[in-house]
């Protein structure tokens, strides 16, 4: 690499700073100059404003960039495309869930939404490679929601979408992540609700459990990351709720329940199940995305959304005499295949051939 190369900075581009977003942010900094930019999407008003902004730091920061990247296609990624076709700057953009999906029924997914849709698609015809973190956000099909909605992934939405893609998933730290106590009885049951308010609590499968919760008293079930004022639904003794917590403190939270439950209708790569499964919880989780890839052999697979086939598997899974070689099953399969350095290693490979 040269020392003109070296010296040209990566531009990062991202409406939210998710922990995996600050996380990758972190580890190309270690190898690379790079200057991030948030565009915030949350007040729609704002974003034709906020667009003008971004094209003024575009113009004054071109020159001196390598790559652009963008994590999510949508609106903040239209425009590093667009500079990077004029200017011949490669552009990658991170796929990572929501820019590869439609569900109107709960309103999720950016070809829900005509304008967000179109940038979407023009963003990925634009750029020079597409980067998701699973296969299923190119294109995937699944009759466990709706036989209507089966079929999704950007390439679906985007018809005739030329751009290559190369699928890169995300890692996780067993030395962070793992079993902290004693107390998983056989049956407890816990998942991540954070930030379900709006789309995500019907797409994160969070409603399905609050039901089937009232059909096993016999069971606890915890949502952890949300308060039980933003819940809109009636709710049984046996759920309970946990606020938000600091992320070191969440292995603690984990390890004292048996099961992690995912049992979301739209996905990624979803980061608390293998966070929960190196803390030894065995998975169950829903028939979509990533996410029979990531339990393996490991745990359990709800294979339709039905509340009488989810509170049968339960009834069975409590029972089964296998939970803790499956708990450390579970954890084993994470660290073998979604190991610190594995993600990293693979952007650093990329990266370096546009450097070249």
């Amino acid at each position: 690499m040269n020392k003109t190369n070296k010296d040209k900075k990566i531009l990062y581009f991202y409406p939210v700073r998710m922990s995996f977003v600050a996380r990758d942010i972190e580890m190309m900094k270690k190898r690379y100059p790079l200057s991030e930019y948030h565009l915030d999407t949350k007040k729609k008003w704002k974003i034709p404003l906020n667009l003008l902004n971004q094209f003024i730091f575009l113009l004054k920061n071109i020159k001196s960039v390598k790559i652009l990247i963008c994590f999510f296609a949508g609106y903040h990624s239209l425009l590093p495309a667009l500079f990077g076709r004029i200017f011949r700057k490669p552009v990658l953009i991170f796929i990572g869930g929501s820019d590869a999906y439609r569900y109107p029924a709960f309103n999720y997914g950016h070809f829900n939404k005509f304008f967000i849709g179109k940038f979407t698609c023009l963003s990925a015809r634009l750029v020079d490679l597409l980067i998701p973190v699973d296969d299923c956000l190119m294109f995937s099909e699944s009759d466990y929601y709706d036989q209507k909605y089966a079929r999704q992934g950007i390439r679906f939405f985007c018809r005739n979408l030329e751009t290559p893609s190369q699928t890169i998933r995300l890692e996780y730290d067993p030395d962070l992540f793992y079993r902290k106590s004693e107390r998983n009885e056989r049956n407890t049951f816990i998942t991540a609700g954070f930030g379900i308010e709006g789309p995500s609590f019907v797409r994160k499968g969070i409603d399905l459990i609050i039901e089937v919760a009232g059909l096993l008293p016999e069971c606890e079930f915890t949502i952890l990351g949300c308060s039980s004022e933003v819940i809109k639904v009636p709710f049984t003794d046996n759920v309970k709720f946990i606020p938000p917590v600091p992320y070191d403190k969440l292995p603690e939270i984990y390890s004292r329940h048996r099961f992690y439950l995912q049992l979301s209708i739209a996905e990624g790569f979803p980061s608390a199940i293998c966070e929960a499964m190196l803390c030894e919880c065995v998975p169950i989780g829903s028939n979509v995305a990533a996410i029979p890839y990531i339990i393996g052999n490991t745990g359990f697979i709800l294979e339709k959304r039905d509340v009488n086939l989810l509170r049968n598997l339960l009834l069975n899974v409590v029972n089964n005499d296998e939970l803790p070689a499956l708990g450390a099953l579970a954890r084993q399969r994470i660290m073998e295949n979604f190991y610190p350095g594995s993600r990293s290693r693979q952007l650093y490979e990329i990266l370096d051939q546009f450097y070249a």
